[in-house]
């Protein structure tokens, strides 16, 4: 049940930043500037999410201790 709580959760948070960044950058009043930081910003997040991933990805695959329980 948590799982599809946060899945649900994940997709709300999804839906409301896609929204944001649509209405953000769409805007004439917004100085191109804090358009360009943002969209800067967003990518280096999403790169840095990125490279973290693929690193656990690669480190879960030789885990010494997979099969141990706790």
């Amino acid at each position: 049940m948590q799982k599809v709580g946060l899945t649900m959760l994940g997709i709300a948070a999804v839906v409301a930043i896609v929204y944001s960044c649509k209405t953000l950058f769409t805007d004439a009043d917004v100085p191109l500037t804090l358009k360009i930081a943002l969209g800067v910003g967003g990518l280096g997040l999403v790169l840095l999410l990125v490279s973290i991933g693929v690193k656990r990805c690669k480190d879960s695959k030789d885990d010494k201790f997979k099969g141990v329980e706790r």
